[in-house]
């Protein structure tokens, strides 16, 4: 989207702020639940042509828009004329796709921030670690010591209606795309370099704001960095790709190791939740473990393992324990945690595996939950490798990042945590919680703006992709939370040569190890 056009849409969200406020500008912009379907929505009509556009770009998704009571469900079949539509009261694509427009009326429109009551804060120095980045989202340390950080890029305006089928229904499609996606990293005085670029990148239709994603995380496995591709897919606007774990070349080219989307396509979960489906995924997180990847799809609710030689096996279909449309949770960040309560959450089991060391691995996996946001809903959970399912925290708020420290102490990242739809009274609610190992909960860092992943460092502080939904290209940042204090470890000094290889693409044998059920 040029620059003009951003701002022509920003100028027409202001507009309908200003009008729903006076009641001026749009007639009765309100929804009624029918009776026996919280899930069915009735929109009036926007009938002021000053905010037609507006309507489009904020009906589709709120329903009501006020700037002190919250917002309706998400999402409505909107025209100027008529909004009359069953929606869902959620966003499973994990786009946040309003937070562009939020971001920007931040810097016009007064806002008072209010964090969640918490039993306990005890917050820690944070500080901007770098900037630049487009859309960052999972990351990752290499065993270089550099910091690795998987980007949604920037989009694009290819599209692939009338060459291949499913699209994306309106509003939310159909997307266009590009290959705009990149994985870069980052030296220890947080410096940004490509490592590799030209990876796919989609955006949504122009009614929901052209809003990004592309590379969802990063991990590796030994000395060889993979990456989990969100935005492929003939879905995505993209004829001929697909949603993938690619394998990084040390040239900076591309292999894929499984597709994804025939996965999805070929095994659908017990319960999809048809009116709101993503035909090849809106894949978030994964971990590896034990010379294989975990992986989560929150649209259809799935958490599948992945090998290094393509096969796909379904560890958990988690429609059928949080059922939708009112029971859909959305598993988001996955982590892992050794037995011996080594952190794992970074690039894999990969030290004591490398050495031969066999030993027990549990997986973690936190939850987003249906919008409008109620805090203290969502949760973290424990999987077993056989699909076993398990509360271990709970109280949360739309989570979308968890880890491990070196003590085994559990982290949730929240991305907003005040209630109803995310709007601009959400933005700098975004905030680090500490699950303590006797259950209790403690704030370590508030302040942030939509975060989207965090991994531990090797010197022991934690790293935050922060800004991570549909900021303007380069407003990305990672931001570091002092979490050891004065006994943080040094990082390799990396800033001057950052020559070591660590994308080999040989030796991916490992033994397997028995896992704690």
């Amino acid at each position: 989207m040029d620059s003009f056009g951003f701002l022509f849409q920003v100028l027409s969200l202001l507009i309908v702020l200003q009008g729903v406020e006076g009641m001026d500008a749009v007639r009765r912009v309100r929804y009624q639940v029918q009776s026996g379907d919280s899930d069915s929505v009735k929109f009036s009509t926007c009938s002021d042509a000053r905010v037609a556009i507006a309507c489009h770009l904020f009906g589709h998704f709120f329903g009501p828009l006020t700037i002190a009571s919250g917002v309706a469900p998400r999402r409505g079949a909107m025209t100027t004329s008529t909004l009359n539509t069953k929606i869902s009261e959620k966003m499973k694509k994990l786009r946040l796709e309003i937070a562009a427009a939020l971001i920007l009326l931040v810097l016009t429109v007064p806002v008072s921030v209010a964090a969640r009551p918490v039993p306990h804060q005890s917050l820690l120095p944070t500080t901007v670690f770098a900037t630049g980045l487009n859309n960052p989202r999972g990351l990752t340390f290499g065993p270089d010591g550099f910091l690795y950080v998987a980007e949604g890029g920037t989009g694009g305006d290819t599209s692939s209606v009338g060459k291949c089928t499913p699209q994306v229904i309106p509003p939310v499609g159909p997307y266009t795309g590009g290959f705009t996606a990149r994985i870069s990293k980052i030296s220890s005085n947080g410096e940004r370099s490509t490592v590799a670029d030209g990876l796919p990148s989609d955006q949504t239709s122009a009614a929901l704001g052209s809003l990004v994603s592309g590379v969802a995380d990063v991990k590796f496995i030994h000395r060889t960095l993979y990456g989990l591709e969100s935005a492929g897919g003939c879905s995505h606007g993209l004829a001929e790709t697909s949603n993938t774990i690619f394998r990084v070349n040390s040239d900076g080219t591309t292999t894929i190791i499984a597709d994804l989307s025939a996965f999805l396509k070929a095994n659908p979960v017990a319960h999809p939740d048809l009116d709101d489906f993503e035909p090849d995924g809106t894949w978030y997180s994964m971990v590896a473990v034990h010379g294989a990847f975990y992986a989560t799809e929150p649209n259809t609710q799935q958490i599948d393992r992945i090998t290094l030689d393509g096969k796909i096996t379904r560890v958990a279909d988690l429609s059928t324990m949080f059922l939708p449309p009112a029971g859909w949770k959305g598993a988001t960040s996955i982590a892992a945690l050794s037995g011996d309560h080594g952190r794992d959450d970074n690039s894999e089991t990969s030290a004591r595996e490398g050495r031969g060391e066999s030993h027990n691995v549990n997986l973690y996996f936190s939850t987003l939950g249906t919008f409008p946001v109620v805090p203290g809903t969502e949760s973290i959970y424990k999987l077993t490798t056989s699909g076993s399912v398990k509360l271990v925290a709970s109280g949360l708020t739309a989570v979308l990042g968890v880890a491990f420290d070196s003590q085994g102490r559990l982290y949730a990242l929240e991305t907003d945590t005040v209630a109803g739809f995310p709007g601009p009274a959400a933005v700098g609610t975004g905030q680090v919680v500490r699950v303590n190992h006797d259950g209790t909960q403690t704030t370590i860092a508030n302040g942030l703006t939509f975060p989207t992943a965090m991994t531990f460092g090797p010197d022991g502080r934690l790293y935050v992709s922060n800004q991570g939904y549909a900021f303007p290209p380069g407003a990305g940042q990672i931001v570091v939370i002092n979490t050891c204090g004065a006994h943080c470890d040094s990082q390799n000094d990396n800033s001057s040569t950052g020559t070591e290889s660590v994308s080999t693409g040989a030796d991916f044998s490992t033994s397997e190890a028995n896992h704690e059920e």
